[in-house]
């Protein structure tokens, strides 16, 4: 196999199939996540939140964007619609890696994301964030957050 071939290769993160609506592969050199119709509607909410560009410009979460236009290649299973890239990161751990202090500050990062919707209001913006696909901040778009009554 070419360099240019393998840069084409499709690679499905093994770990990635705990979230039916989203599957983690990589092409080219790029981190990418295919998105089904739901998690496709609940990235644009996400990603039109106030508060969501704020955390991506302080680094506490990963930047994260929209491609135009889908992939040639993308994994199998369901009927993907679109596509986010991931800036790519140094390394990949797990949360079964952690430590307690790793796991301490994922969860507060977590109530620092609804807090800081409650504070602004912007409860659509969190469609997501409650449904629990695990520890990947990226992952944001699948949670679900239902305002209080």
């Amino acid at each position: 196999m070419t360099a240019d071939e393998y840069s084409q290769t499709m690679i499905v993160d093994e770990g990635s199939f705990r979230d039916r609506s989203s599957r983690v592969f990589y092409q080219g050199g790029a981190v990418l996540r295919a998105l089904d119709r739901c998690a496709a509607e609940d990235w644009k909410h996400l990603s039109q939140a106030r508060f969501f560009e704020d955390f991506i410009r302080q680094g506490r979460l990963i930047p994260t964007k929209l491609l135009d236009h889908l992939p040639d290649a993308l994994p199998p299973g369901e009927e993907w619609c679109a596509v986010l890239q991931h800036e790519r990161i140094p390394f990949v751990s797990y949360p079964y890696e952690w430590t307690f202090g790793m796991l301490r500050d994922a969860a507060l990062l977590h109530l620092d994301l609804l807090a800081s919707a409650r504070r602004r209001n912007d409860f659509k913006g969190l469609i997501g964030i409650q449904r629990a696909v695990g520890w990947d901040p990226a992952c944001l778009h699948r949670y679900t957050f239902l305002p209080p009554t």
